[in-house]
Order: C-alpha cells, then structure tokens, then sequence
C-alpha cells in the first residue's frame, strides 16, 4: 500500500491555502458544531444539512472538524465540514441505508429509504470512511475558485488527520459537468449514487456521489504539488 509522504501534504495545503492568502481570507478550524451553527446564522444558508446538525448528530473532536473562511473584518465568506465514520466491517452502502433513514423525512409518508438493489460500488467500499458536505461560499465571493481552494483544503486535512480509506461527497449532475469537479480534486463519480424507494424531502435525490480512495488522495497531492512546480 502507499504511504504518506507529510512533507508532500504540507506543501499541497499550502498551495491550496494561497488563493485564500492572495485576496486576504483567513481560515478557521473548529470542532464546536454548535459555536458553527450560532456562527453561520448571519449566512444566507444559515443552517447546516443534516449530515451536520446539532439536532441530528453528536460529534466527539476526533469525528468532525469544520472549516470557516473569514475575511479580516471578520465576515463571513465560506464554509465545509469533515467527518469520519469507522464502519469496521459494514460497507458504505449499509451504513447508508441506516443513516439516511434516521437523518431524513421521505418525499412519501415516513422516513427516506433507499431501493433494495444498488449500484455496487458502495458495497465495495468498508474501513475508516470520510465524509465531506456542507460547502456554501457566501454570494459575493462566488466564481473565484473559493469553493475548489476550500473542498482540496478540507480532503488535505482530513487526511491527515484521518488517514481515511476512502473519502467522498455529493454533487449535482450539473456541478458534476462543470469545472467545479477538476477543482474539488475528486478522481471517481457516481452518478444516481443512490437509487431511492423513498426519496429525502429535503434534498434532490438525483445525486452523484464524488469520491477519494487513500491512493487517489495521493495522487491529488501529487497532482497540486506538481502543477506548481511546472
């Protein structure tokens, strides 16, 4: 298996850390889901999801972390969380058929629920997984490479931190299409990632889940560290 090269993932962060620098954005990092929520009530998304809330989750500091982009002055510019979900021996696709069921209201009466039969790839999938959502840049600083700098600095720490076997999100087909893929460093694609008996009311259920195995992290390390030096 490959190794983690550290001196290679400070070097990535930093690079991805530099389009904040350059227009004078600080980042936060807490653990405090509740100092996070109180923080973004100002936001013009001023809830977070819930693969995030107070409300439906209880985090220790070693399960999830977010990360805050400020301006000096202290405004509010963008956010994303992390999360690391030990399945031992569940797949991602059991673990889901629990979770989205405890977290969601169906479209229909009753809970979200998955169909009995889905695409393969998440059964596959087992060990320490991370998951990684919540992503809102505030409107004034969208469309300038905010949400690509903040997603690559987010999968940088929680490997690090995590040392994940796989790590994954959620897209929309259409930011699936758009640049906002090659930016987010995601190097597999899902699309309909799930197939729904009874969709979320809350969310689209047309989705396509993006995703990181520990090689392919690597190599989005490389990739960042590379690209500066050509």
């Amino acid at each position: 298996m490959a190794t983690l090269d550290t001196y290679r993932l400070r070097e990535a962060w930093g690079i991805s850390k530099r389009l904040l620098d350059e227009n004078g954005f600080l980042l936060r990092r807490g653990v405090d889901f509740e100092f996070l929520e109180k923080r973004i009530s100002v936001s013009e998304k001023s809830s977070l999801t819930e693969h995030f809330s107070t409300e439906k989750n209880t985090y220790t500091p070693s399960q999830a972390f977010w990360i805050l982009v400020e301006t000096p002055g202290g405004e509010l510019v963008a956010r994303a969380a992390a999360r690391l979900d030990r399945l031992a021996g569940m797949s991602l696709e059991e673990y889901w058929r629990r979770y989205w069921r405890r977290c969601y209201p169906g479209v229909h009466e009753g809970e979200a629920e998955m169909a009995d039969e889905q695409p393969c790839f998440a059964s596959r999938i087992r060990g320490n997984v991370a998951y990684v959502g919540d992503l809102f840049v505030e409107k004034p600083y969208r469309n300038a490479g905010l949400a690509g700098a903040l997603v690559r600095i987010l999968q940088i720490d929680a490997l690090d931190e995590w040392r994940p076997d796989y790590l994954y999100g959620w897209m929309t087909p259409e930011h699936v299409a758009s640049q906002l893929f090659p930016d987010y460093g995601f190097r597999q694609s899902h699309p309909n990632g799930i197939i729904w008996k009874n969709p979320p009311s809350t969310i689209g259920g047309n989705l396509t889940c993006v995703g990181n195995s520990f090689e392919n992290l690597l190599d989005l390390l490389l990739q960042i560290t590379t690209s500066r030096r050509a």
